[in-house]
């Protein structure tokens, strides 16, 4: 009596799940490598939307060093690789002589792929071609009597 041996394969229904969860691995991998790209994309973009107000924030700074106050708070545009950037300043003194609070706000156009993104920071600025003498003086003597009045106040032991 022969035996008859038995051929070792995988049956139609089997090969069709496996190829159905092939067909869904590979789905999801495709996926989740465009959604990789497409985070990529969008981090370049935001980079160089950074360096652009980087650009624009240590120009104006620079700026801010040759320029008389009056000139400097009108605000103005300047030109960017995405277009003219608007920026105004704000420029306020503070208790501290010859120290100003400067609040920037910068301004970039949309570039088509990006909307218009707006920043405001503020810095403060020592900037003695920005003080008035009568008001540095006014400080100076408001911080000699502060001082004077501490002296006299405090006890040493």
């Amino acid at each position: 009596m022969k035996r008859r041996r038995r051929q070792s394969a995988f049956t139609l229904p089997e090969t069709l799940v496996a190829l159905a969860l092939f067909v869904l691995a590979i789905g999801g991998l495709a996926q989740a490598a465009n959604n990789a790209l497409r985070t990529l994309e969008i981090m370049d973009v935001k980079e160089g939307r950074e360096q652009e107000f980087a650009f624009v924030r240590r120009a104006l700074l620079a700026q801010s060093a040759t320029t008389d106050i009056d000139t400097f708070t009108q605000g103005g545009t300047m030109q960017t690789k995405t277009g003219e950037a608007q920026w105004t300043a704000a420029v306020e003194p503070t208790t501290t002589a010859d120290l100003f609070k400067v609040t920037m706000g910068i301004e970039l156009p949309s570039d088509g792929a990006v909307e218009e993104e707006k920043q405001s920071n503020i810095y403060y600025l020592l900037r003695p071609s920005w003080s008035v003498a009568d008001d540095r003086s006014t400080i100076l003597q408001d911080r000699k009597e502060a001082l004077a009045k501490v002296r006299t106040t405090q006890v040493w032991p």
